[in-house]
């Protein structure tokens, strides 16, 4: 008894927190819904005691649980008690044989309560301490786990119900009670509430078969939305006066499709300027389109390459010095440039391009106006030729070598910091040294402000008289363009106008609630 003690405290002192580790499977493919998956098996040689843990497998579609034997000494074989559990030979075989770690080792089964699991590998310090005790060598064995393969979902045909949207419809087929379709959570927080707009119109191919259903489809203009966030297209038809065609909501927000085609639909890759689209039978073409998809575009260049600039001028660029059609390209500018302001539209720059043999497209004519326009309207002809490493001969004059000497002189000095030093109630210098002088005798004296100190005039009447006086003298008809002059008329006019409403406003005026507002009042200030 003493030396059992003995024997099981130098295992503890020993042998503690030493674990023999084994790789097993265990093949249960001949069961129904079977399969072999992995297990792992330790052996605790303080106490000869089994663990046996499954592998869990990334998206297995099994429940996990931790443990599928809890530790403790496993028997070698496992007998039926039977129906007499207290006959001699139960109690005979109730005399249980265990595993010890000298019957464990690659390439042997070890049976757990009925389950086969066949040992395939082990740790570096399993291996180790067989080799040292047996001196045996366990070489691993290579098993494969095959996975299911996974099972197709069911094709449902497109409009199946052929009510509603086909998302809702295809929802509604995959199970019994109804539900809603599950949005993209992810296109939803990227791009929700994000719109590209497109001018567009309708053309007509008829090698292809589209044609006008009428004459007055010609002059039709729309505006074609995609909205990033469910990839959904609505157009609208602006109201057009004396057109004589219903305008509002041409087309309904939803899913447009590709002709010839039920799953396949139109992307935003599909929406450039100068795109063409077919919409039931009819054919539009995308005209220019708003700041905030200029923008848009711009910044994704690999889903529009068109609009990446760089990459159009280097083109551009690399066609022309390779054929030498520099001066061609002048030429042809210079002949686009009818007002000749030095820039030209981007229709006429592609016409231009198509002149000497380099293709453009409308929406890279859009790509490089942005670029050099501040409004992406026009191209300036010398920042282009600049770009595309091209100098030219004469510089195009300017809208501003048209302007008259006296009108550009007066516009000089009619600044509006002008108009902002006259808003102060400082007295002009020629009012001050007039106020500074005595007055003669029998004359009324002028005030600071320059007018008579005892006269009726308001302070709202004598701050508006400085203002007028500050001033600078209105230009002749032939000096001043009729824009600016009528503009300044107008705005003299409005002023007193509103002077007039104060006047009377201030004469109105009854009893006020405050002293300071009958102090106001006395003076005429509302």
């Amino acid at each position: 008894m003493r030396l059992m003690e003995k024997e099981q405290d130098y295992r503890w002192l020993v042998l503690d927190k030493k674990v023999l580790r084994f790789y097993c499977s265990w093949d249960d493919r001949k069961s129904l819904f079977g399969d072999k998956l992995p297990f792992i098996l330790h052996y605790f040689l303080s106490d000869d005691t089994v663990e046996v843990a499954e592998v869990q497998l990334r998206n297995s579609g099994r429940d996990p649980y931790p443990l599928l034997l809890k530790r403790g000494r496993l028997p070698k074989y496992l007998y039926s008690i039977g129906a007499r559990p207290m006959s001699a030979g139960t109690r005979e075989r109730a005399n249980f044989q265990y595993y010890h770690w000298k019957d464990l080792g690659v390439g042997k089964s070890v049976y757990v309560y009925g389950r086969e699991m066949k040992i395939f590998d082990c740790d570096e310090f399993t291996r180790n301490w067989y080799k040292e005790r047996l001196g045996i060598d366990m070489p691993s064995k290579e098993v494969k786990f095959e996975r299911k393969p996974k099972t197709r979902e069911p094709e449902i045909p497109p409009d199946a119900l052929g009510i509603g949207r086909e998302e809702d419809t295809r929802q509604n087929c995959l199970s019994l009670i109804p539900k809603p379709p599950k949005p993209n959570w992810h296109q939803f927080q990227n791009s929700g509430g994000q719109t590209m707009r497109f001018y567009a119109w309708m053309v007509e191919d008829p090698e292809q078969g589209f044609t006008y259903g009428h004459e007055s489809d010609r002059d039709r203009r729309f505006i074609v939305s995609y909205h990033l966030m469910d990839d959904t297209v609505s157009i609208f038809e602006p109201p057009r006066r004396n057109s004589g065609i219903v305008s509002g909501k041409y087309l309904e927000r939803g899913v447009l499709r590709k002709p010839g085609s039920r799953t396949v639909k139109y992307m935003a890759r599909d929406f450039y300027e100068g795109a063409r689209l077919i919409v039931h039978s009819r054919l539009f073409e995308l005209g220019e389109p708003d700041l905030f998809t200029m923008n848009y575009q711009e910044n994704r260049r690999d889903m529009f390459p068109m609009c990446d600039y760089h990459r159009v001028i280097t083109r551009i660029s690399d066609e022309i010095h390779s054929q030498d059609l520099t001066e061609e390209l002048k030429s042809a500018l210079i002949d686009v440039d009818d007002n000749g302001d030095g820039v030209v539209e981007k229709h006429l720059l592609v016409a231009a391009m198509r002149h000497v043999g380099v293709e453009l497209a409308q929406a890279e004519a859009t790509a490089i106006s942005k670029r050099l326009d501040q409004n992406a309207r026009v191209v300036p002809i010398l920042d282009l030729l600049g770009e595309l490493g091209c100098t030219a001969q004469e510089e195009p004059c300017t809208a501003r070598e048209f302007q008259q000497p006296e009108e550009s002189q007066h516009l000089d000095s009619w600044r509006p910091s002008d108009r902002r030093r006259s808003s102060h109630r400082s007295p002009p210098p020629s009012d001050r040294r007039q106020s500074s002088q005595e007055s003669p005798p029998g004359e009324p004296a002028h005030s600071a402000w320059g007018s008579s100190t005892q006269g009726t005039a308001s302070p709202r009447e004598n701050l508006y008289k400085s203002q007028r006086s500050a001033f600078p003298p209105e230009p002749d008809s032939e000096s001043m363009p009729v824009a600016g002059t009528v503009n300044r008329r107008n705005s003299l006019q409005s002023s007193e106008s509103l002077y007039d409403q104060g006047s009377r406003r201030s004469s109105r005026c009854g009893s006020f609630g405050s002293t300071g507002n009958r102090r106001n009042a006395s003076h005429g200030l509302w």
